[in-house]
C-alpha cells in the first residue's frame, strides 16, 4: 500500500508520477526523508481496464537480485546434515536471544527465518523461541507465536533474515555488535555458512 513500509529493507512505498520515474533515488524512500507527495496512485479518473491484473502478474513475476543471491544460498544449506550448533550463531542473533527491550516482533521474524535457514526443525525452532520469550519483560503472547511459527510452517518456504545493513532490524533494535567476520558478510546466515566452512576445513587438517 502506499506509504507503508517494506517488511525486509524498510522503505517507505512511495507513489511516484510515471513521467518522474527515472529521477527516483532510493534515499527518497528513506522514512525520515519521506515527502507526501500530491500524486494520486489509485486516481478513479485514470483507470484502464485490465492495468491491476497486469501489475499484479508482473509484481509475482519478478525476482530481484537479492533474492537470486538468497535462493543460492539457502541451496548450500541445504546439504547441512544437522541443525547448526548454537556455537556457530554469529552475534546479532546470540544477542537477539537473550532480554530485549524493543522490537520483539521482530526479533521474532529475524530468529524463525535465521533458524530455518541453517536447518533446525519446527519441532526445535518452536522450543528455542518459547524460551527466547520466557527471557523478555514483555513477553509476546504465545497464540501471536503460534501462530507466526504455524504461518511460516505451513508455506514451507524457506526465507533468510533481513540483510546485516537493514537499519530497520539489528541496529535499530540494539543487538549489533560485529567482530572481524561480520566485516565479510552481509547476511547472519553467510555469517555462520563460513563458520561451518573454517569447522569443516580444521577438521580436515
Amino acid at each position: 500500500m502506499p506509504y507503508s513500509l517494506h517488511e525486509k529493507s524498510g522503505l517507505v512505498s512511495l507513489p511516484i508520477k510515471p513521467e518522474k520515474i527515472l529521477d527516483f533515488n532510493k534515499e527518497f524512500a528513506q522514512p525520515n526523508k519521506v515527502k507526501v507527495s500530491k500524486f494520486r496512485f489509485l486516481d478513479k479518473k485514470n483507470i484502464r481496464y485490465g492495468e491491476g491484473k497486469q501489475l499484479l502478474e508482473q509484481a509475482l513475476s519478478f525476482i530481484p537480485e537479492e533474492e537470486k543471491e538468497e535462493k543460492i544460498i539457502k541451496k548450500e544449506y541445504e546439504t547441512l546434515k544437522s541443525a547448526l550448533p548454537e556455537q556457530l550463531f554469529p552475534p546479532c542473533i546470540k544477542k537477539l536471544s537473550g532480554q530485549l527491550k524493543d522490537g520483539r516482533k521482530r526479533a521474532l521474524f529475524i530468529l524463525t527465518n535465521f533458524l530455518t535457514s541453517v536447518g533446525w526443525n519446527y519441532d526445535d525452532i518452536e522450543k528455542y523461541i518459547n524460551e527466547w520469550n520466557k527471557k523478555l519483560e514483555e513477553p509476546l503472547r504465545p497464540t501471536y507465536i503460534k501462530g507466526q511459527l504455524r504461518y511460516h510452517k505451513q508455506h514451507k518456504k524457506k526465507i533468510l533474515p533481513p540483510n546485516c545493513d537493514n537499519q530497520m532490524y539489528y541496529k535499530d533494535i540494539g543487538v549489533c555488535y560485529p567482530d572481524n567476520l561480520c566485516q565479510k558478510i552481509k547476511n547472519p546466515v553467510n555469517y555462520s555458512r563460513r563458520k561451518v566452512f573454517f569447522s569443516h576445513k580444521n577438521n580436515r587438517k
